[in-house]
């Protein structure tokens, strides 16, 4: 088994640039690295969740493994909900439904995309009020290591 050094990009990290950035510009550019060398990086990019009616919003973003070995979502979770859930949308007897994936597993040299209307995340009952352009911590699980980022909150998914 391989050890990875983490390398973390975070905009709590680097609050003073968001006075000279816009936050959706830089949120994008917030993301995880482990790393062994440049060829061996798993990165979470454009961790987003998107504001809707109701107490269930949707999250979405794309996992990069360019290690050599797969790797198993197992949990997320955030101070910041009740609980986050893996989904993926099903067409079934001519209707469309959500069914909750366990674990999901991410092939090594390959990118995982969380997508409206195909796998995403649901997050359920925010502990605060979500303010679109703020951010809020997310831990992810990757073969049952939790790394520690942040999702911006949006009014749409543009």
């Amino acid at each position: 088994m391989r050890t990875y050094k983490i390398r973390f990009v975070s905009l709590s990290l680097v609050s003073g640039l968001v006075r000279f950035l816009k936050p959706a510009v830089f949120a994008t550019l917030s993301l995880i690295l482990l790393q062994c060398n440049p060829s061996e990086t798993i990165a979470v990019e454009n961790l987003r969740i998107i504001i809707s009616p109701g107490s269930a919003q949707a999250m979405y973003a794309t996992i990069r493994n360019e290690t050599p070995e797969a790797l198993t979502l197992t949990k997320v979770e955030s101070p910041a909900f009740a609980k986050i859930e893996v989904h993926k949308m099903i067409h079934s007897e001519n209707r469309m439904r959500m069914e909750k994936v366990e674990n999901l597993t991410i092939p090594a040299h390959s990118s995982f995309n969380f997508a409206p209307h195909q796998f995403h995340f649901m997050v359920f009952d925010p502990t605060e009020p979500l303010v679109a352009q703020k951010t809020v911590p997310i831990t992810i699980y990757l073969n049952d290591k939790p790394y520690l980022m942040n999702a911006l909150i949006k009014d749409s998914e543009d």
